[in-house]
């Protein structure tokens, strides 16, 4: 025998995980998406560091 209210109560509950997971889902892929940046941007921020070190030394160098 089929319970119309129970059904609809099972139903809701399914959805509002479906809803959790694809929240769930979508700040993980935020997440994941945001962290080859950060990697790009400590890089850049190196090389551009390495650089600036680089050219302190030639003009120290050229001083002389």
């Amino acid at each position: 025998m089929f319970n119309p209210i129970l059904g609809e109560l099972v139903a809701r509950e399914r959805f509002k995980d479906f809803i959790r997971e694809a929240e769930q889902n979508q700040l993980a892929n935020a997440v994941l998406a945001r962290q080859p940046a950060h990697r790009f941007e400590l890089t850049a921020a190196l090389s551009d560091l390495l650089l600036t070190v680089r050219n302190l030394f030639k003009a120290l160098a050229h001083a002389d």
